[in-house]
């Protein structure tokens, strides 16, 4: 009773929604939660949206899902306080103005962007004839950070429709031959890296219905995340099953500290924790966005330790969903123009400077 009373005092100090589950009913609500129509002794299998399976068998996990309160999907984070009590952080409302500012601000930096790599381009090669000493590697290293202002930007520029809750472009697709092609390349580059990737596609092909930019990216989010808590010789293995209504796509490494960082950033929404630089979006968005894209999937984002050590990250997405075409990435025509291979913009944080020599990416 005391360890209850000790929480509860310190999440009612925050400014964002939370709330306690026991016996599968609201046991506890702050002030914000209660603001917005949660009420205790509420059954919490009544709102659950997506990942009431990934609930049931939660663990010692962290598990990202969407609620249905009133006549608005909310998503949440969910971590185990104890045996038998639950604790529910719902996200805060997305400032869309200040996220409509950020789009603005990535679509205007994208012109200058631009002109830089193309100027990049046509002096890389000449520069590759001079004998300077450490030329080579200052130009690998001037490319990897264009790479990676390539990565922020696209990023802040597809946030707001990410945020806002835009239809995702959806299109009919084989998904073990689409994982396959992404984990194909994910996987030279990481060798190159010093980290084996290993890939079990599934039994048989099966169709789905997703946004392949968003998916895609959503999958390299978590192998840079995976990559990055690796050690040089690791092993990160990554299986893909096709259920009959979902998808389960699982990234498994034998790193340590990807589990407590995972955890601490699943329940900051725009905040980037101090403890590791996030390049790859810049604005601590990446584990964020990749909540998202399960989101508009119908599925769910579950992190948890394995005990032979190191972390799993599976994520859910329904299969049979309707296409759309309601949503385009403003940034669609140009995110890897000409050189601009996919995996090394993706990946750009994760990788070796030497792979950003001019020779290797044309």
């Amino acid at each position: 009773m005391e360890q209850q009373q000790n929480w509860t005092q310190l999440l009612e100090l925050l400014e964002r929604p939370a709330f306690t589950v026991e016996q599968g009913r609201v046991s506890w609500a702050n002030r914000e939660a209660l603001a917005r129509l949660v009420s205790t002794g509420q059954e919490i299998h009544a709102l659950l949206q997506t990942g009431a399976e990934e609930y049931a068998h939660l663990g010692s996990g962290s598990l990202c899902l969407s609620l249905q309160i009133a006549d608005t999907q909310q998503g949440a984070a969910v971590r185990r306080l104890a045996e038998g009590v639950d604790l529910f952080l719902l996200d805060q409302e997305a400032d869309l103005a200040g996220l409509k500012q950020l789009a603005l601000a990535a679509r205007q930096l994208r012109e200058p962007l631009g002109n830089t790599m193309i100027a990049a381009d046509r002096l890389f090669p000449e520069l590759e004839l001079t004998e300077a000493p450490g030329l080579q590697e200052q130009m690998a290293r001037m490319n990897q950070g264009l790479f990676q202002l390539l990565r922020i930007i696209n990023n802040m520029a597809d946030a707001e429709q990410y945020l806002a809750g835009a239809l995702p472009n959806r299109e009919t697709t084989a998904l073990g031959g689409f994982f396959g092609e992404i984990l194909e390349k994910a996987a030279a580059l990481g060798e190159k890296a010093g980290v084996q990737l290993i890939y079990t596609p599934p039994v048989r092909e099966g169709m789905g219905n997703i946004d392949r930019q968003k998916v895609e990216r959503a999958v390299y989010n978590l192998l840079s995340n995976a990559l990055r808590f690796t050690p040089k010789g690791g092993l990160i293995r990554v299986s893909l099953t096709l259920e009959r209504e979902r998808a389960v796509l699982r990234v498994q490494d034998n790193g340590d500290g990807l589990h407590r960082q995972i955890q601490r950033d699943l329940f900051n929404r725009y905040r980037r924790s101090p403890a590791v630089e996030d390049g790859r979006f810049g604005l601590g968005l990446g584990l964020l966005l990749v909540r998202q894209t399960a989101a508009l999937h119908g599925g769910c984002l579950l992190i948890s330790e394995v005990p032979e050590g190191g972390t799993v990250a599976a994520l859910f997405l329904q299969r049979n969903l309707p296409a759309s075409s309601d949503l385009c990435s403003p940034l669609t025509a140009v995110d890897y123009a000409g050189c601009r291979d996919h995996g090394l913009v993706e990946l750009s944080r994760e990788l070796p400077a030497q792979l950003y020599e001019v020779r290797n990416i044309n």
